[in-house]
């Protein structure tokens, strides 16, 4: 099979980057730099406090050399600038939350949902910092988004991983140890008052359930960051090529794009820009 130059280089600059990400992501180095900074570590124009025990020396590294949610911290910053209302699914440590914060200024109302209880503290302190120095809102809820839209329940169950990278909602229990029960959220209610929002999803895998059922609350939004994943709906496999196809289906228009991180336009944004034309 024959590969085109271009294809080569593109795949041999992928493969260095990864090895130079790991090389970055050393805990040893990690653990040198917060105790060279006091746990004060700047990640792309914010400061971040690192001292909970949830903020890892891997991650403690990736934040110092810039790699940690890189693409999608990137494109909050260039993108959500100036945005009014922000809902963020999968907050995780709060780290995204703080650059949101960072560049929706003063008056700017931030809306964090997490589902793995473990981060809850940590990420209530992370963006209470950010919100302060921000002059912004910003509110923490604990729940996830249910694997299955259409089937109403009050929890979901959800699968601690090993890191907080690694922990995602499942369809039904398993009997692992790891696996527990946290409150399923109610999406349409938390953007009820909204009429002008930003949504930035993070999810592991749950956000084809709202691509793929074209939720309100997506299709709502009037720009769209979000991670894609492989994993299932329903009882087929979803490949992040077809929730990338899902979403221009339902009226998304791409801004940007790195790998699987994407940057669009919602329905509504283009609806208007059609209305002006």
């Amino acid at each position: 099979m024959s590969v085109w130059p271009g294809e080569f280089i593109s795949e041999t600059r992928r493969h260095g980057k990864i090895r130079l990400g790991r090389a970055l992501s050393n805990p040893v180095l990690g653990t040198v730099i917060s105790h060279a900074y006091r746990d004060r570590i700047r990640n792309q124009g914010v400061v971040i406090d690192t001292s909970a025990p949830e903020f890892t020396p891997t991650v403690k590294a990736q934040l110092a050399f810039g790699i940690y949610e890189s693409a999608e911290i990137r494109f909050i910053r260039k993108y959500l600038r100036g945005c009014p209302r922000v809902l963020e699914l999968g907050a995780s440590l709060g780290v995204t939350a703080s650059h949101i914060l960072d560049v929706a200024g003063p008056g700017a109302e931030v809306v964090c949902v997490e589902a793995n209880p473990r981060l809850l503290t940590t990420l209530r302190a992370t963006t209470a910092a950010a919100a302060e120095k921000a002059g912004a809102t910003v509110r923490t809820i604990h729940g996830a988004v249910p694997p299955d839209p259409l089937t109403r329940s009050q929890s979901v169950w959800f699968m601690l991983g090993h890191s907080h990278l690694g922990s995602q909602a499942s369809p039904a229990p398993d009997g692992a140890a790891r696996q527990v029960r946290v409150p399923a959220v109610d999406l349409a209610e938390l953007v009820r008052d909204w009429t002008d929002y930003a949504l930035v999803c993070d999810i592991e895998g749950a956000e084809a359930a709202l691509i793929m059922s074209a939720q309100p609350v997506l299709t709502r939004a009037r720009r769209l960051v979000i991670e894609l994943h492989e994993t299932a709906y329903g009882k087929a496999s979803v490949s992040v090529a077809d929730l990338r196809h899902a979403l221009l289906d339902i009226g998304f228009t791409p801004v940007a794009e790195n790998g699987r991180v994407l940057a669009l336009d919602g329905p509504v944004s283009k609806q208007e820009r059609g209305d002006r034309d």
